[in-house]
């Protein structure tokens, strides 16, 4: 396949991605997802943070930047029935955060990751968009580090104890309500 037939590929398959997007945002989303595309990989090493209340950005490597189809093929997707009660960005969001803990071992996602594993294992659809929103206003639920590697900086949110509580009641909640 020729070059010019490979990036054809690659902006239909952007331009389907951000489709869901508002005008403004999705011209945006485009044009960072194709730079990010074309642009040659930078070397990527760890930066070691000095405390774990430590801002500074995390570079991605192998070890923080695992395969979603790896993390994908740890859940088991019929033990979780209760995924589908849930209704908003945020709850699908959390659970996705707690499950990826708990079976694949793996604390923290970005929502890009997130929006992948509910697609993926799950078969639910959620824009990263809807993700990043619904995360970036729950720091009493989350924990949010700056990540910053090729195509620049994101965040990885990690679940904490309230968030766990907060699902556990919300999952309780919709069973006794029913779907």
């Amino acid at each position: 396949m020729s070059d010019l037939l490979k990036m054809k590929k690659i902006a239909q398959e952007i331009q389907q991605a951000v489709s869901e997007l508002d005008e403004p945002y999705r011209v945006i989303a485009f044009r960072v997802f194709l730079e990010n595309v074309t642009r040659q990989p930078e070397a990527q090493t760890r930066v070691k943070p000095n405390s774990i209340n430590d801002d500074r950005p995390v570079k991605l490597t192998p070890e923080n930047n695992e395969s979603v189809d790896d993390i994908s093929a740890r859940i088991n997707r019929t033990a979780h029935p209760e995924i589908s009660l849930l209704k908003t960005a945020k709850d699908r969001a959390l659970f996705i955060l707690k499950i990826v803990k708990d079976e694949a071992g793996r604390d923290g996602l970005q929502p890009s990751q997130i929006t992948q594993v509910l697609d993926q294992v799950f078969r639910l659809k959620v824009t990263q968009y809807a993700i990043s929103m619904a995360l970036g206003t729950e720091t009493k639920f989350v924990d949010r580090k700056p990540v910053s590697g090729v195509g620049g900086k994101a965040y990885v949110y990690r679940i904490m104890a309230p968030g766990e509580e907060y699902l556990e009641k919300i999952i309780k909640e919709a069973n006794q309500n029913g779907p």
